[in-house]
């Protein structure tokens, strides 16, 4: 199956918004221009019908395997269907019931639904009545996620009732005998390495208790409740048929998230009733269900209807403690793919509670304060939920004042230590003008309330920022604002503002502190939808399909966590019988696309025919990549053989991948470790130039053809390859990154053997460059000396007669390219003497007098030449400064692109460049380059082929997807 995707695109941005502080949040700040630029799928085509046009002009994958001779299990992958439809196998049907517990840093709830509803409508979901928030009238489905437990180590009350009673008991002097937590949650992500029995300090900070205790006493509070609740609705539960969903941070530790399943399990749910739902996960899952154009609706559709497949989105999940963000994809109309690695930070609410008290702090002291929170619980609890009810209201916008009212214990406790209340001591502060008083209240101008969410919405705009100008995130365009803290207007105005726009829709759904907790419930039924999770990779291999050569490996996790610079490579037949990383990138079929032989052994068999008097047709692909590149953007592009013969690129790209994919059955099958190949995710490197080019969708649907399901395919390009192999081996510390300004540059020079390609990294944060925003490529590779050496022939003795010898000789011709790119990488420029070349003099002699009537050395002496080549035997005594020239063509070049940016701004004096591919191990390549990128202040860092950075880089992205 072909399926018109998305086409991918590499961001073109130059220095980025990101990289510099935003001033202030509330100023009319656009979102970058260039980022709008680069948006490869607007909104309005969401709303088209999604065409496959590779499916009728190929033939049927049965066809292609039967044809290929592939093993049976290749052969049995390739008939799958794709995609997978939905069936009963998808969804957890041994359980008529689904409870699905959302956790949260400051609320806590949870939904339900039973089978006979899922299968009627999958949003059929139901809550308890909304809990009531005591005095403050805070009608939520959410609790507040506090607990009180006695001094036996029992729960005496949970969420808002819980904080009812510990101000009852702060007020009759009883509550040093409690334990109260209160936004607890968080502790677990703080906590690097987890214990069983790690304390946890409670709101006093003065008594503690296990954590486990606090957070399983807590969940089963929940657990009570919702099954009190359900049990009043519906006599005759088993428990046995539950199912119980647990939602958690995606960018939790394994730790913190295997510490939430312990947990649940000593609440008295069984293990293998319980499944973890990542939270952004569950997001995602519940928008699926909602229709583009109609968040709001009631009326839910059976999928995420307007959003054709192929679609990237991002889900912002803002909660009361995380900002937790992952971009999916939609592979099919049901299943997504994770694309991105879950990101984010502590950005959520609880983060503008924090700077409330901060602010609080700056006008009586933190000695003051810590007076206040300690000797007067209750007072501060209720003046923490004041705050609470009055900061969801606050919106940019806003012109009134608010108004708190002041505990008159901070008051008195003010009075003691300072000697003026709390009034007075506002009067020498900086906020003598912005705060008044009336009676027991503050009426704090709004200007304070926006600065206690500006850094919370900074960090949040910088980060989602900094992933729209990743390769992956460049594709984005949807973004699902859910969570509770996403029911902020403030966050909403500022993120509508920043991201929305012809590109992009920003998305809020209804009621998007549940969103999660509908997904979960789904996401428990549905889970084998998500089809790829990148946590979820044990093993990678990377297809690295050179221009000119091509090579393979696998790695496992384990090996990778413990060594990422080591892999497990696929060795080739070469020539003379030596193993080799390297296949050839060659294909050669018969008229009938029957497979005869790939790689260097087609390249062998393809001479042998030539010398032969063979009548049967062959047609031969040799270097086939560059064909991709030179012909416009089409996805039925036609690459020509070498007698110019037509086939489909599809079908070349086909074969080469059946090929690889049966090396690589091979390698897991001697390795013992066949099971594994199933589980595999595959990493195929595209030309950095490919990133704004339908190539890599052709590619993406070669490989689908050749039978890998989309959701376990993944294309990086080769610059970014590369980016990851520095990560891996610490070169940017060599290069002294870590200690560069943002927005430095790094250059990526990848010098192959048939062109050069250099991307252009920004600096985006402390160590860690990422992005390409700017790719150039040319004739820089090694191939570069045999056209440079050949055009001279041209000079000398015309087009028609070196074209007439490429035609007559191919294999003589092959032979003479391959001895000008080696010998002239053990050219050096303080050689003084001529460079020997064994030359097919014999052949030429005989074309130079059919022609010219007079041998190839006389033909030579007649020429500008003469006095730089002198015609031998068997060979050419040829003048060094010759071959000095055709490297300076290449040097110049590229030293030329650096200089055009240097000057234009775009790369700064303290910039970096990194040397890469089989060209740049050439001696006479790093002699004329190295000093000239010096005096332009940049340094160089060197990579040799034989470490094969960009095959080692592709796992590492498989892993990371960084």
């Amino acid at each position: 199956m072909g399926i018109l995707k998305s086409k991918p695109k590499v961001v073109q941005t130059g220095r980025t918004e990101a990289a510099e502080r935003t001033t202030s949040i509330r100023s009319n700040v656009s979102r970058s221009e260039n980022l709008s630029e680069t948006k490869t799928v607007k909104v309005k085509e969401l709303r088209r019908t999604v065409k496959t046009n590779i499916q009728s002009s190929t033939s049927t994958i049965s066809e292609h395997a039967s044809r290929l001779q592939l093993s049976d299990d290749i052969s049995s992958r390739l008939k799958e269907d794709i995609p997978a439809q939905r069936n009963e196998e998808t969804m957890k049907e041994d359980f008529s019931l689904v409870i699905a517990i959302d956790f949260g840093t400051t609320y806590s709830g949870y939904g339900y639904q039973f089978l006979d509803e899922y299968r009627s409508n999958p949003m059929k979901i139901s809550f308890p009545q909304a809990f009531n928030g005591g005095t403050h009238n805070l009608l939520s489905l959410k609790t507040s996620t506090c607990i009180l437990i006695n001094k036996n180590r029992e729960c005496e009350d949970f969420g808002y009732e819980a904080e009812e009673r510990y101000e009852e008991l702060c007020l009759l002097k009883k509550h040093e005998q409690f334990f109260f937590f209160k936004h607890f949650k968080m502790k677990l992500q703080e906590m690097k390495g987890l214990e069983a029995n790690f304390l946890l300090a409670d709101e006093t900070e003065s008594k503690e208790l296990p954590a486990m205790i606090v957070f399983s006493l807590a969940i089963k509070c929940l657990k009570e409740h919702a099954l009190q609740h359900i049990k009043s609705k519906r006599a005759n539960i088993d428990e046995s048929s539950i199912l119980w969903a647990l939602t958690v941070p995606a960018i939790w530790n394994e730790a913190a998230t295997q510490f939430m399943k312990d947990a649940a399990v000593k609440a008295g749910m069984k293990r293998e009733n319980l499944t973890i739902v990542f939270e952004p996960e569950a997001a995602s899952f519940a928008c699926r269900y909602l229709p583009v154009q109609t968040l709001n609706q009631t009326t839910y559709q059976p999928c995420f209807s307007d959003v054709p497949i192929g679609t990237l989105y991002m889900v912002v999940d803002l909660g009361g403690g995380t900002a937790d963000i992952v971009i999916h994809k939609k592979i099919d109309q049901r299943r997504v793919k994770e694309i991105s690695k879950p990101s984010g930070g502590p950005w959520g609410g609880t983060e503008v509670d924090s700077n409330f008290v901060k602010f609080i702090i700056k006008i009586v002291g933190a000695k003051v304060f810590m007076i206040f929170k300690q000797n007067c619980p209750g007072s501060y609890a209720e003046f923490m939920q004041e705050f609470e009810v009055k900061k969801r209201n606050v919106e940019p916008t806003m012109r009134r004042k608010v108004h708190i009212k002041l505990p008159a214990d901070l008051s008195n406790i003010c009075r003691k230590e300072t000697g003026k209340d709390f009034q007075e001591t506002v009067k020498e502060t900086e906020y003598n003008d912005k705060i008044q008083f009336a009676g027991d209240k503050a009426l704090i101008d709004p200007e304070i309330f926006y600065g206690l969410f500006e850094p919370v919405a900074e960090k949040i705009v910088e980060h989602v920022k900094n992933i729209l100008h990743t390769r992956h995130g460049s594709q984005v365009a949807l973004l699902l604002m859910v969570g509770g803290f996403s029911e902020s207007k403030f966050i909403q105005k500022i993120i509508k503002r920043e991201f929305q726009s012809d590109t992009m829709d920003v998305l809020i759904p209804e009621d998007p502190g549940v969103s999660v907790i509908k997904g979960a419930i789904v996401f428990a039924r549905e889970e084998k939808l998500l089809a790829f999770r990148v946590r979820d990779v044990t093993c990678v291999a990377a297809l690295h399909i050179g221009r000119n050569k091509t090579s393979i490996a696998i790695q496992f996790r384990d090996k990778f966590e413990a060594d990422p610079n080591k892999v497990l490579g696929v060795t080739f037949q070469g020539r003379n019988g030596v193993r080799t990383m390297h296949d050839s990138a060659c294909v050669l079929i018969d008229q009938s696309m029957n497979l005869n032989c790939v790689g260097n052994e087609a390249e062998e068999t393809y001479e042998k025919l030539c010398d032969s008097s063979m009548e049967k047709e062959w047609h031969f692909f040799k270097d086939f990549y560059l064909q991709l590149e030179e012909q416009e953007d089409n996805i039925e592009l036609i690459l020509r053989d070498q007698e110019n013969g037509q086939i489909k690129a599809i079908d070349i790209l086909k074969i080469y991948i059946f090929h690889g994919l049966n090396h690589l059955e091979n390698l897991y099958r001697e390795r013992g470790v066949y099971d594994l190949m199933r589980e595999t995710h595959f990493v195929f490197t595209a030309p950095a130039n490919w990133g704004e080019r339908d190539s890599i969708r052709l590619l993406s649907d070669a490989a689908e053809l050749a039978g890998l399901k989309e959701e376990r395919i993944t294309i990086v390009l080769e610059s970014e390859a590369i980016n990851q192999y520095c990560k891996i081996n610490k070169l940017w510390r060599d290069l002294d990154v870590a200690d560069a300004p943002i927005g430095s540059i790094v250059v990526i020079a990848n010098l192959s053997e048939t062109k050069g390609e250099l991307t252009f990294h920004e600096k985006k944060s402390k160590g860690a460059v990422t992005g390409a925003y700017k790719t150039v490529s040319g004739p820089w590779g090694t191939k570069s000396l045999s056209d440079g050496f050949l055009h001279t022939l041209t000079t000398i003795l015309g087009m028609d007669l070196v074209e007439q010898f490429k035609r007559e000789y191919p294999t003589i011709y092959n032979d003479l390219c391959t001895t000008i790119e080696v010998r002239g990488k053990s050219i050096r420029l303080d050689q003084e003497n001529n460079v020997n070349l064994r030359f097919p003099v014999k052949n030429f002699d005989e074309l130079c007098r059919k022609s010219f009537f007079k041998s190839f050395k006389e033909c030579v002496e007649d020429s500008e030449y003469c006095t730089k080549i002198k015609v031998a035997t068997v060979k050419l005594d040829i003048n060094t400064s010759l071959f000095k020239g055709i490297f300076s063509r290449v040097t110049d070049a590229i030293v030329g692109h650096v200089t055009e940016h240097q000057m234009s701004g775009g790369i700064q004096r303290n910039s970096f460049l990194v040397l890469t591919g089989g060209f740049s191990d050439y001696e006479m390549l790093k002699i004329l380059i190295l000093p000239k990128l010096k005096i332009l202040g940049v340094k160089t860092v060197l990579i040799h082929s034989d470490e094969c950075p960009v095959l080692k880089g592709a796992i590492a992205y498989g892993f990371t997807c960084e």
